[in-house]
């Protein structure tokens, strides 16, 4: 059975209005008890549109990995940010989901003109924001989101976090906010397959 897909509506609402740059936010780690909460931001235009985005745990790593390459490679830009587990315990993990997404959009190499989140407000944004119930099922730059940002928790997960070097290119950049202030870090695995890519973990 395949599963259902976002749709564009709401970016083809914002792209007729003149907002061609839409940033979809989404998170991951939001259900486990420990560990950090990983944001990601994607902005697609309507000229680079992924089709048949839908909740990654409905489909088959194959699947997974075909879509994921997709939006790597039509994505305008792509943030991600990462709140580590100390800063969840003395903000809450909604302030500290906030902080993870707000982090992803600083990572973006282009401002976004809309911001459509998988239902939490952030503060402080200099464009307008739309935050959906289920965001991820109904919008398709949220589930856009939802990729990187569940990749991003899966490579810490299995500690392939890794500092700059030019020779082995990051599957992802993201800033990493701790205690201590935001790092530039990158994230990278030799390969990822198999059905406890995401089913593994409980993300968001």
């Amino acid at each position: 059975m395949t599963p259902p897909t976002a749709p564009y509506r709401y970016e083809a609402q914002a792209w007729r209005a003149g907002l061609a740059r839409v940033a979809g936010v989404d998170e991951a780690g939001r259900g486990p008890l420990a560990g950090p909460v990983v944001a990601a931001a994607v902005i697609l235009t309507p000229d680079r549109r992924v089709k048949k985005l839908c909740d990654s745990k409905l489909l088959s790593p194959e699947r997974r990995e075909e879509l994921f390459d997709a939006i790597t490679a039509r994505a305008i830009a792509i943030g991600v940010g990462i709140v580590d587990h100390v800063t969840i315990d003395r903000v809450n993990i909604l302030q500290a989901t906030r902080l993870a997404m707000l982090e992803a959009l600083r990572g973006l190499a282009v401002a976004p003109d809309l911001i459509i989140t998988d239902f939490v407000a952030l503060p402080g944004l200099t464009c307008p924001q739309r935050n959906l119930v289920d965001g991820d099922a109904r919008c398709a730059t949220v589930a856009a989101a939802s990729w990187p940002s569940t990749r991003a928790l899966l490579l810490l997960a299995r500690g392939r976090r890794r500092r700059g070097n030019p020779n082995r290119p990051p599957l992802l950049q993201a800033r990493l906010l701790t205690g201590e202030g935001p790092q530039e870090i990158e994230l990278r695995a030799p390969h990822l397959s198999g059905a406890d890519d995401v089913d593994a973990l409980d993300a968001g």
